[in-house]
């Protein structure tokens, strides 16, 4: 994702809250298949200071030239932003996932928002997916986060939340429907990729 760094900053914030609360909603998923396309994701994000651990949400976004990573990469994208504003309904991350995935990323904003919470995006932090699988309808992405980067912090402080999970291992499907990739369930692993 081309993004600047308010964008990093919400989607970090975004990330760890969700990953708190999926870390009990994950479905199995199955082994993916071998990697028909590869792309790496780099945030040139700025720290945001204590006093300011809001991050301003951000719609950069640069085409990757696959339309299925472009699909990936929008819907954390639209999470980011979702939980740095506190809107479930955010129009952007509401219109790039459906099932599962959509009901799990409103779930953590909300969470976030009861908790006063926020995902604050680092310098380093990059999403790392690869579409592993394709077909003319649906799709698999696998990504490996390094959370440690995006920290949950206390939105009003900018205090780390302990014990926030440091590495996801994310397995995304993705299925076409009236010419639009939208992620569908989402599968989490704890540092185990």
């Amino acid at each position: 994702m081309r993004a600047n760094s308010h964008t990093w900053t919400a989607l970090g914030a975004l990330l760890a809250a969700a990953t708190l609360l999926a870390t009990g909603c994950s479905a199995s998923g199955s082994t993916p298949g071998p990697t028909s396309t590869a792309s790496s994701s780099t945030a040139a994000a700025t720290p945001q200071p204590a006093t300011s651990p809001s991050p301003s949400p951000s719609s950069t976004f640069g085409n990757t030239g696959d339309p299925i990573d472009d699909a990936y990469e929008q819907f954390w994208l639209g999470f980011l932003n979702a939980q740095t504003l506190g809107d479930p309904t955010y129009r952007d991350m509401t219109r790039r996932a459906t099932g599962q995935a959509l009901a799990w990323a409103q779930e953590v904003v909300r969470a976030y928002v009861a908790n006063g919470w926020v995902r604050s995006v680092k310098p380093g932090f990059a999403l790392h997916e690869r579409v592993t699988s394709r077909s003319e309808q649906q799709a698999r992405v696998t990504d490996v986060q390094d959370w440690t980067l995006w920290p949950l912090v206390v939105r009003s402080t900018g205090q780390q939340v302990p014990n926030s999970t440091p590495r996801q291992c994310i397995t995304a499907d993705l299925t076409r429907q009236d010419g639009t990739w939208l992620v569908t369930t989402l599968v989490f692993t704890q540092s185990g990729c």
